[in-house]
């Protein structure tokens, strides 16, 4: 997957729609100029808006029922950091399936000897508390150098 191979100061957001099927878009988002550029454009659209009425305030409503996050079910995108051995990508996977959390896509790219391997999952949809529980459980196995990376896929 494009997104796995993001790196440094890029960043790189995936979209799945009915129209244009999948698209990416990719670029720096971090840096002199990036952020100079995005500053100037907030600078522009306040100064276009001078002429248009404020718009209304934020309201919050106390009506709304917030949902346990846990329930959340989405695909995420995980990259692990492990010592690079034989059985350690099984391991892993029979975790993820004791949470019943389906994989979409793995990519593992070799690594000189001695230097951690990353490990990036992509999953089918999952409830979100079987991923966490997961990756608690992942995340303390012996072979696992830091913590897992997480981000919610939307």
């Amino acid at each position: 997957m494009l997104l796995a191979q993001v790196r440094n100061e890029f960043n790189g957001i995936y979209v799945e729609s009915d129209v244009a099927d999948a698209t990416m878009y990719y670029g720096r988002g971090a840096g002199r100029m990036p952020t100079a550029s995005a500053v100037v454009a907030d600078i522009v659209d306040i100064a276009r808006a001078g002429n248009t009425p404020p718009a209304p305030p934020f309201r919050y409503s106390h009506e709304i029922d917030i949902r346990d996050i846990g329930l959340l079910e989405g695909r995420y995108y995980l990259r692990l950091t492990t010592l690079d051995h034989p059985g350690v990508l099984g391991k892993i996977c029979t975790v993820l399936g004791e949470h019943a959390v389906g994989i979409a896509s793995i990519i593992q790219k070799e690594e000189a000897a001695g230097i951690p391997a990353h490990i990036v999952l992509t999953t089918h949809a999952a409830i979100e508390s079987s991923v966490v529980a997961a990756l608690a459980e992942i995340d303390a196995l012996p072979f696992v150098t830091e913590p897992t990376h997480v981000m919610r896929m939307l």
